[in-house]
């Protein structure tokens, strides 16, 4: 009986030392094969396949201990890191993409703040403004009451429409 405590435990600590994140889309509305997954294995030749394109630079981070890749596609409209071949970040400055968040949300630039909280449940994210033309959102994991770790920020103009977004691991 004590060892399934105590491996019950060992399962809870572990549970709660994993970062719990939203399912994150960018897809291209003109071409649906391009299409970028956060978490998805994002190597320079998977990139080169999808997008065509190679890294504008690659370097080893020491604050993250990785090596980091940064792309740019679409003359900067979509640009995205990969941290050890992993796609993690990205911003989006053109309404050519859709931001799909667990197959349920979907957001694009030009999209206004009023739009967004109609469009997503209140009790599905948690919305904040962090300066005149800056919001960050963060959402809740499908089936759970667990907010994401990770974040969308949203810079948006003084009508409140998004000019821009960008998915930011957490710090």
């Amino acid at each position: 009986m004590k060892i399934y405590l105590k491996l019950l435990i060992l399962f809870i600590i572990c549970c709660a030392c994993v970062p719990l994140y939203a399912q994150v889309i960018v897809r291209s509305k003109e071409d649906p094969s391009k299409i970028l997954t956060l978490g998805e294995r994002m190597t320079p030749q998977t990139a080169w396949n999808r997008f065509g394109i190679r890294p504008v630079k690659a370097y080893d981070d020491d604050l993250f201990d990785c090596f980091i890749e940064k792309y740019e596609y679409d003359n900067g409209n979509l640009e995205f890191d990969s941290f050890n071949s992993v796609a993690s970040e990205f911003a989006i400055y053109s309404d050519r993409y859709t931001l799909i968040i667990d197959r349920k949300f979907f957001i694009s630039v030009g999209m206004t703040i009023a739009e967004l909280k109609r469009r997503i449940p209140a009790n599905e994210m948690i919305i904040k403004r962090l300066t005149d033309n800056l919001f960050a959102v963060w959402f809740k994991i499908t089936g759970t009451e667990i907010f994401a770790d990770d974040r969308l920020m949203l810079e948006v103009d003084a009508q409140e429409r998004i000019l821009a977004m960008g998915w930011i691991i957490p710090d």
